[in-house]
């Protein structure tokens, strides 16, 4: 009873510290189960593409290194179970990062973090690099899996292997973490966009009025070179929007008519590929696909 009590206090202070930081979403994956909260430095976006729950992400924070970049990308939140005591169960997070090395190389790194309950002793972390060319897969794994002994908590650890040469791709990462005091083992999966130029896709866009969405492009298309883009398409998508949704839709310059599909890519002006969003986030696509 005095375990189950301490259990309970110990949740509540859990979810108590968590929710005073931030107003931002973010879910807590477990192996029994998700846990509803909210979490500092976590974006609204959420990202399904987890085998252990989904999570939040971070928006990216970059750490200048030695040896180049380092993008902060996010990190799962898992609820792990001791053998020798499963009423109180502890919490771990795997947090992902990215390095353009200097060098031009991609490499990716992971950290682990003890964030509350009992001590846990990490024996060994299998790491597994997937890529493919759309944002569910289907992904192929980069020469197998790579195995950290030991790993030390906040430390970031190289994910090893082949070099990855400099290319715009899904990239899925997944780390297992394996201890014996643990009754299974905890998996952390998440899946980024990186163009060739080492920037992470962090765009997606929802119009709440009509449900159009833009959201991470597949990595295989093909710059056209069409020239110049002299339809209408911004008289054409504001009368389609005002027939369908608002009659007395009317834009300011500030708001741009985006190509979901980019003109330069293959896209084209018809209604259907486009959407109204705001001119700064507008420009952050484009940039973004000047490294596609």
């Amino acid at each position: 009873m005095k375990k189950r009590l301490v259990s309970m206090k110990i949740m509540c202070l859990i979810m108590t510290l968590i929710i005073v930081t931030s107003g931002n979403t973010v879910i807590l994956a477990s192996n029994h189960g998700l846990l509803n909260s909210t979490a500092i430095h976590h974006s609204e976006f959420i990202n399904p593409n987890s085998t252990n729950g989904e999570y939040g992400r971070f928006e990216p924070t970059t750490i200048q290194t030695e040896d180049g970049e380092l993008t902060i990308l996010g990190r799962v939140i898992s609820e792990v179970h001791n053998e020798r005591d499963r009423s109180a169960p502890s919490f771990i997070a795997v947090e992902f990062g990215f390095v353009r090395l200097n060098t031009g190389i991609f490499q990716f790194r992971f950290r682990l973090h003890h964030l509350f309950g009992q001590p846990v002793s990490i024996s060994s972390t299998i790491a597994t690099v997937s890529t493919g060319t759309q944002e569910r897969g289907p992904f192929t794994a980069i020469a197998g899996t790579y195995r950290t002994d030991n790993p030390r908590f906040n430390n970031w650890h190289t994910i090893g292997g082949p070099p990855i040469t400099p290319r715009t791709a899904h990239f899925n990462i997944r780390i297992d973490v394996s201890s014996p005091s643990l009754l299974i083992p905890s998996v952390a999966e998440m899946h980024f966009l990186i163009n060739r130029t080492g920037n992470v896709w962090d765009y997606d866009w929802t119009c709440t009025i009509s449900g159009r969405r833009i959201t991470s492009p597949p990595s295989n298309w093909t710059r056209t070179n069409p020239g110049p883009n002299t339809y209408p398409y911004r008289i054409s998508y504001i009368n389609w929007f005002r027939t369908h949704f608002d009659a007395s839709f009317n834009p300011s310059p500030l708001t741009h008519i985006h190509h979901i599909r980019p003109w330069a890519f293959g896209g084209t002006n018809a209604v259907a590929n486009l959407i109204h969003i705001p001119a700064p986030h507008h420009r952050l696509i484009s940039s973004w696909f000047n490294g596609y």
